[in-house]
C-alpha cells in the first residue's frame, strides 16, 4: 500500500509541460525614408511599465532565454517568443533619428 501511495505522490508533483509561447516578429522599418533600421536595439517591456519582459529565442518545452534588450539583424528583422499578452516595444540606434 505504501509503495502505491508513493508512486501516486510522485506523479502528482511531476512538472507539467510549459505553456506554449507566442512568437512576435516584425521588421524595424522606422526610418523617415521607410527603409529598415538594421542592427537597431530592441527592448521589450511589460505593458505600461519599465519592467523588462521575460522573452525567449524558441518555444521548446524548456524555452531558451533571450537577452532583453537584443539587436535586430542586418536586415532589421526581429523576433522573440513570450507568454501570450501585450508588450511595449522600443527601438533605438541603427540609424534611427
Amino acid at each position: 500500500m505504501l509503495k502505491r501511495l508513493l508512486v501516486a505522490a510522485l506523479f502528482l508533483f511531476t512538472a507539467q509541460p510549459a505553456a506554449a509561447l507566442d512568437r512576435y516578429w516584425n521588421y524595424a522599418r522606422i526610418l523617415a525614408s521607410g527603409a529598415p533600421a538594421p542592427s537597431a536595439t530592441i527592448t521589450i517591456y511589460d505593458t505600461g511599465t519599465l519592467n523588462l519582459s521575460t522573452i525567449y529565442s524558441d518555444d521548446l518545452a524548456i524555452p531558451t532565454p533571450k537577452a532583453n534588450p537584443f539587436t535586430a539583424d542586418a536586415n532589421a528583422y526581429l523576433f522573440f517568443y513570450a507568454a501570450n499578452g501585450a508588450y511595449d516595444v522600443t527601438l533605438s540606434g541603427g540609424g534611427i533619428v
